[in-house]
């Protein structure tokens, strides 16, 4: 035990450290110190500064060069940790390694009076070996000051990381809250907040976490375009351009109706690939005041989906928890596998099946 900060190297390890403290010590690593916070710092500097200042005392024979030895040892040790090569090295090792070295720099100075003598192990020295509290507390407080500097860029990137998640956060919030509020208004296409709905819309869909939520929010935004064009009829409007998305009911010669709106199909018409009662469709024209839409140009609403094909059954594949049919008509390039990523371009019907009109397999 110290009396009067003098300190015999063996009673040291007896009194200071027991077996089961001894063994967890000895298993500690660089990357250890990465989790620790000042209080653990201080312990482990109070726990290894004796046998570092001990092993560089028994070299040099020199109170103030082991004073220094040991508290560039430290200094150096936060560095080192910065190093992810080294994190798995033993702390208890790399000090004595580190003390080794640096004592070796002190007796190449050619300062030492003292020869090496060819030691190669580490033994307590017989003669009686004093440590400072005074210097021993300075080196632990440089050692405390230190570990800021040496953690602060992974702190600063921590806390800028922090600082963007919540950025990203409110922007997400503030963007729900403007979705609640146009989604809620009764806007048209001649209405000054319908570019406003549109763009968030797209913000909707470039936010999607993935297919199936993708889908769903062109679902939601296809009635949209429908209630828009029925707000439109109500009022009595037209001429007017508009879009509207729904499922064909009926198909004749003297008209079709979509989503419950007659539209005139005439020879001028764009029809653009096959067109079957029950599918949901896209009907581009021009809106009448008797409730009419003259269709200029008439397609499958068709949605694009990329994903992982889960299983393959028959004429029925799940991609990324989507179910999906195949019909005579659907183009297949690639070899379809379990596992493999695909792009398919599917049509929707009434009863909300999902149809494939292209797929192409990737790895």
């Amino acid at each position: 035990m110290p009396v009067n900060g003098k300190i015999n190297p063996g009673d040291y390890q007896r009194a200071n450290v027991n077996p089961a403290m001894q063994k967890e010590n000895s298993e500690q690593t660089l990357g250890d110190i990465l989790t620790m916070d000042e209080v653990g710092l201080s312990a482990l500097h109070a726990h290894y500064y004796p046998q570092v200042y001990q092993f560089a005392y028994y070299r040099l024979h020199d109170d103030q060069l082991s004073e220094t030895v040991t508290r560039d040892v430290f200094l150096e040790l936060l560095k080192e940790t910065r190093n992810t090569a080294s994190q798995q090295r033993n702390l208890s090792g790399w000090l004595m390694s580190c003390a080794s070295r640096r004592v070796n720099e002190q007796l190449q100075t050619g300062i030492m009076a003292y020869e090496d003598e060819g030691v190669t192990s580490y033994q307590a020295p017989q003669e009686e070996m004093v440590i400072d509290p005074e210097a021993q507390e300075m080196s632990r407080r440089q050692f405390l000051d230190a570990a800021p500097r040496s953690h602060r860029k992974r702190r600063m990137l921590s806390i800028k990381w922090l600082k963007w998640t919540a950025a990203v956060l409110a922007a997400l919030l503030l963007l729900s809250l403007l979705v609640s509020l146009v989604v809620s208004l009764q806007v048209t296409p001649q209405s000054s907040m319908y570019r406003l709905r549109r763009l968030v819309e797209e913000a909707r869909l470039v936010l999607a976490g993935n297919a199936a939520q993708q889908l769903e929010i062109e679902k939601a935004i296809d009635q949209d375009r429908l209630a828009e064009v029925q707000t439109l009829i109500r009022a009595g409007r037209g001429p007017l351009q508009v879009t509207l998305v729904g499922g064909l009911s009926g198909k004749s010669d003297g008209g079709w109706v979509v989503g419950d709106i007659p539209v005139s199909v005439s020879p001028e018409t764009q029809l653009i690939g096959k067109i079957e009662p029950g599918m949901i469709i896209q009907v581009s024209g021009m809106l009448q005041p008797d409730g009419t839409i003259q269709a200029q140009r008439v397609q499958p609403r068709e949605y694009t989906v990329r994903g992982k094909i889960q299983r393959i059954q028959d004429n029925q594949w799940i991609i990324d928890n989507i179910p999906v049919q195949l019909s005579p008509d659907t183009i297949l390039r690639g070899q379809a596998a379990a596992g493999s990523q695909a792009d398919f371009v599917v049509y929707r019907m009434l009863d909300d099946r999902l149809v494939a009109r292209w797929i192409e397999v990737g790895n």
